[in-house]
């Protein structure tokens, strides 16, 4: 039992749409992309690196009296602190 060679990747992500489907609560909409991957192990050390600096860093500030998601995470700001 095992699995054979890795011939192919690909990388299937969701991108959220340009802002909020509301502003009462967090409707947001996503697209859909396929992106083929080149295999490449070597790069991996070096991006999971990068990957742990971008969840270790800080959430900025809102901006004051935007609309859109800013807004959204002005006002839902301390609920996401208590998820971190």
């Amino acid at each position: 039992m095992g699995f054979g060679k890795v011939s192919r990747l690909s990388l299937i992500y969701c991108e959220p749409g340009e802002d909020l489907d509301s502003d009462n609560d967090f409707k947001l909409s996503f697209s859909t992309h396929v992106e083929e991957v080149e295999i490449n192990p070597n790069i991996v050390p070096e991006l999971l690196i990068k990957a742990r600096n971008i969840l270790n860093a800080d959430i900025p500030e809102p901006v004051e009296k935007c609309i859109g998601i800013c807004s959204w995470i002005e006002r839902y700001s301390d609920k996401m602190k208590n998820l971190i």
